[in-house]
């Protein structure tokens, strides 16, 4: 298995420098993730959309430079976008997928991911089955444009905290099952699955039927895996609180023959703290 983290990236919509900005983010971001001994990185798929030709290529060469490689990216869903209700739009869709899978692939990319918490919730009184119905549809372009570029398009289930679609990562291997398209898959997010109670036996499910493309860790609160739980309170650790059991997590997927990639999508102020944290993260789940 090899090990990425998911860069936390600003946006920078509407800056005369909008597209330095996001290169000088991705040399610091690169030479953070390179010194605490990732395999790779997992980017924003618009950060590279945005980047001027040359600054793409700038960027193309730091990774190079860097020993790492950008395989995965997330973000396809533009945010003021809605994929179910009213105010979803196809049309506008469309075109958005197409130029962002475009950049995907050129870049170097191999799997999107299809989050978007916000624009995948059902307003309130909308029918569900209407809902999953649009959801499926823009699965559809997604795969259309997915193949079309050579890429796989991963399907992140989120849970009830932050969405009310497509929750679990049994849902997500449905969703994707539909297609019947080696070009749609499922991603298992440990986090989400945690807050759903989901058991591990959703990830052997997904091996089997391989239908896993990529896995996002983090342990609850979005900390880093290992990461203590809480302050010191009178010059002693606090007890930590129940999280992700990262060791049977591991061995299910190990059991299960997935040799894949697995991301850690975790909250950090700076660049400093994913070196520090990433880096004892990495050693604790390597030794897994």
């Amino acid at each position: 298995m090899n090990f990425g983290c998911c860069l936390l990236m600003k946006r920078a919509d509407g800056e005369a420098d909008e597209s330095a900005v996001l290169l000088r983010q991705l040399e610091e971001g690169i030479a953070a993730a390179a010194e605490a001994g990732f395999d790779f990185i997992e980017l924003p798929s618009w950060a590279v959309s945005r980047l001027a030709p040359g600054e793409t290529e700038r960027a193309k060469r730091l990774l190079a430079e860097s020993g790492l490689r950008a395989p995965v990216f997330n973000s396809i869903v533009p945010p003021g976008a809605m994929l179910a209700g009213p105010d979803a739009d196809p049309e506008a869709l469309d075109a958005h997928l197409k130029e962002t899978m475009r950049a995907v692939r050129d870049f170097g990319g191999e799997v999107a991911v299809f989050g978007g918490a916000k624009q995948r919730f059902a307003p309130k009184g909308f029918a569900r089955d209407a809902a999953l119905e649009q959801i499926e549809r823009f699965v559809q372009l997604c795969e259309r444009h997915a193949a079309d570029n050579g890429i796989v398009v991963a399907v992140e289930h989120i849970s009830r905290k932050e969405t009310n679609m497509v929750r679990t990562l049994e849902e997500a291997t449905e969703l994707a099952a539909k297609q019947y398209s080696p070009h749609v898959k499922a991603l298992a997010d440990s986090y989400h699955m945690f807050i759903e109670r989901e058991e591990f036996d959703s990830l052997t499910e997904a091996v089997d039927m391989d239908l896993l493309a990529h896995v996002h860790l983090a342990d609850r609160d979005r900390k880093f895996p290992g990461e203590a739980a809480g302050p010191e309170a009178g010059g002693e650790v606090e007890e930590a609180a129940p999280g992700v059991d990262f060791a049977a997590l591991i061995g299910a997927l190990r059991d299960s023959g997935y040799e894949g990639r697995l991301s850690l999508e975790c909250l950090y102020a700076d660049w400093n703290e994913l070196r520090v944290k990433g880096k004892a993260s990495l050693a604790l789940l390597r030794s897994l």
